[in-house]
């Protein structure tokens, strides 16, 4: 049927491309798709895979609203909420822990990002072009995760789409341009 191994399956992309696209910096352009090295995950990531490959969907659930009760302003429980939330297909509930992990200010570019993806799943494309223009006003919006997540397969269709692609293309060159003129300025011998 449509158990946690299937459910996982179909979130993979979203759980595991975006947490490798957390140093946007150091790893752009990335090279979508691509096996995923667990080394480049963080804690939290980490834990819900431990709980995936052991199937406790429910206990990985259990830990982080455990944390929430006891701190409702812990990011980190929230995103882990939310990641096994988008892995179960429970997208409605994915887009309140994902809200409530940015307002904790816990990795928000990653929180808005997800977000797009659950609109997306859910078949919001408005709902999901609003975020994802958002991720690219803070930086994180990469050309090649837009172009090769599979959450986004929907969206490529429409006609908004090209020009948010073509967009953050604009951005990552005018900031890799910026970048070499810093870096540039820097070697220059007084």
């Amino acid at each position: 049927g449509d158990g946690p191994r299937r459910r996982w399956v179909r979130a993979l992309p979203v759980l595991l491309v975006v947490p490798a696209l957390v140093s946007w910096e150091s790893v752009l352009p990335i090279d979508l798709p691509r096996p995923v090295d667990t080394a480049e995950l963080g804690e939290v990531e980490r834990e819900v895979l431990a709980g995936l490959d052991a199937e406790s969907w429910e206990e990985a659930e259990s830990d982080a609203r455990a944390a929430l009760a006891a701190d409702p302003d812990d990011g980190a429980a929230w995103r882990k909420l939310s990641m096994v939330q988008l892995a179960n297909a429970d997208f409605r509930a994915a887009l309140h822990s994902l809200s409530e992990q940015a307002r904790c200010g816990h990795v928000p570019s990653i929180a808005l990002y997800n977000t797009a993806c659950a609109h997306t799943r859910l078949g919001e494309p408005t709902a999901a072009f609003a975020t994802l223009e958002k991720v690219l006003a803070v930086g994180g919006l990469s050309p090649d995760a837009l172009q090769h997540d599979p959450d986004f397969t929907d969206l490529r269709e429409d006609p908004r789409f090209e020009d948010l692609l073509e967009r953050t293309l604009a951005y990552w060159a005018d900031r890799r341009a910026k970048e070499a003129d810093e870096q540039a300025e820097g070697n220059e011998a007084p």
